[in-house]
């Protein structure tokens, strides 16, 4: 009785063990991968976006916005006057 009371003490132990070690690396090692690969899609995106802003400006002279509340802003290219 008694050995299989140190065996199942042993086993819970372990268990907690492996359980800490887990979450020590998920914080250590898989979270800040997966942010790091969130923020770099975030960036390619953003670059994406801006990309096709500045094409259709040079391509039609002018993009539309609309915000979210249903304001529109017209993005033109500013020439700069000469004197």
């Amino acid at each position: 009785m008694e050995e299989r009371k140190g065996k199942l003490i042993i086993a819970v132990l372990l268990a907690i063990v492996v359980f800490l070690i887990g979450i020590i690396f998920y914080t250590m090692v898989l979270k800040p991968q997966f942010v790091g690969y969130v923020i770099e899609k975030q960036v390619e995106a953003q670059q994406f976006t801006i990309s096709a802003i500045l094409q259709q400006i040079e391509e039609q002279g002018d993009v539309q916005l609309i915000n979210g509340e249903g304001e529109e802003i017209t993005l033109v290219a500013y020439i700069e006057p000469v004197e």
